[in-house]
Formats: structure tokens, C-alpha cells, sequence
């Protein structure tokens, strides 16, 4: 297989193994993989151009009091992998087949149903709020742990449990507004893309 972070050819095994290959790389046999184009199948989306007014409700996390963002929203219904797959210099997503790549997170409100991958995802996405290059908001069908700790931490407005599911509902570009007041978030669209 290959690796997500940096897509050297990797493979698996138990820890025994590892480390023998560790002190003897002649244990190794075989043809070196080569790896391929980076291109990757279109991941499946759902989503289509949305109208009309919206208006919902959901949850912040209890470690943040309240605020008020508005915002242009930057919406997808395909998870979002931080490490590997979202550029830790610029804020790019750079994921070949993913509907955002090659768009910002940066200064967005970023809507997606949840994060995937590793558990140092929470680490790429507190650097790019830390250098700017991060959203001002997130939002998350539930909640996500590969997001949760960054916007905890970072007192980042995270947003989950919407009463309508907002991946499908809000379109990239639609101008938002979401606040938090006593526990309840409230989320609405003040102008259509």
C-alpha cells in the first residue's frame, strides 16, 4: 500500500518483523513498487445547488462560552483528512478526487461531516489556525475527534448535531452566520451563492 502522509510505498506487518527488517534490510526481497500517478477516483458526493432561505439549530462543545461568525461557508459531504491530504504551508486541500481539492480552508466556515485519517490531524489543523491559514469556523454532522481537540483547545466556534444536515443544505460561497448562546448554536444562511 501507500502511504497518505507522503505516499512511499508501505507495507505492513507485525512488530517482530519490523524491527528484524530494521537490523537486516536483506530480509527484504522482491521488486521495488513504483509509485503511481497520484490521481485518484472521484470520491462520491450528493450534493447539488441549493436555494431558499435556512435557518437551523445544533451544539457547541461545553469548553466554549459563546460567540458570534460570519462568514463564507466552504461545504462538502466527503470527509476531510487533514494529514497528507491538506497542505500544512497554505491551507490547500490537496486531495485528487476530493470535491474541495485545490480550494482553501483558510478564513472559511468549513462544513464537513466529520474528519478522517490519523490522530495527528488535530496537530495539522491547530498549525494552519495557529499561522493563519485556518478556517474561522467549523461545523460537523457529529462530533468529530479529529477536529474537536484543535477547536477546543484554539476556542476555534465548532458547531455538531445540526437539526438539518448542512454537508447537503448550504452550498460553498453561501455568506453565513452561526452563533453560540448557552450551549445552542444558531446557524443561518444571510445570502445564496
Amino acid at each position: 500500500m501507500t502511504s497518505g502522509l507522503n505516499r512511499i510505498p508501505t507495507s505492513v506487518m507485525n512488530i517482530i518483523d519490523c524491527v528484524s527488517h530494521a537490523f537486516n534490510p536483506n530480509l527484504s526481497s522482491g521488486e521495488r513498487p513504483v509509485i503511481g500517478s497520484k490521481r485518484k477516483d472521484i470520491f462520491s458526493t450528493t450534493k447539488v445547488p441549493q436555494t431558499g432561505k435556512l435557518s437551523s439549530r445544533g451544539r457547541g462543545l461545553p469548553s466554549q462560552n459563546e460567540w458570534s461568525v460570519k462568514g463564507t461557508a466552504l461545504v462538502t459531504d466527503v470527509p476531510i483528512t487533514y494529514l497528507g491530504y491538506v497542505n500544512r504551508d497554505s491551507g490547500v486541500i490537496e486531495e485528487p478526487g476530493h470535491p474541495l481539492d485545490g480550494q482553501s480552508i483558510g478564513d472559511t466556515i468549513l462544513i464537513y461531516p466529520k474528519g478522517s485519517g490519523s490522530t495527528v490531524a488535530p496537530f495539522v489543523l491547530m498549525g494552519l489556525i495557529y499561522t493563519g491559514k485556518g478556517p474561522k469556523a467549523i461545523i460537523n454532522n457529529d462530533v468529530c475527534p479529529l477536529t474537536l481537540p484543535a477547536c477546543s483547545l484554539l476556542n476555534l466556534p465548532y458547531a455538531y448535531g445540526m437539526s438539518k444536515d448542512l454537508c447537503i443544505e448550504v452550498n460553498t460561497g453561501d455568506e453565513i452566520e452561526m452563533k453560540l448562546i448557552d450551549g445552542v448554536v444558531q446557524f443561518v444562511i444571510l445570502k445564496r451563492f
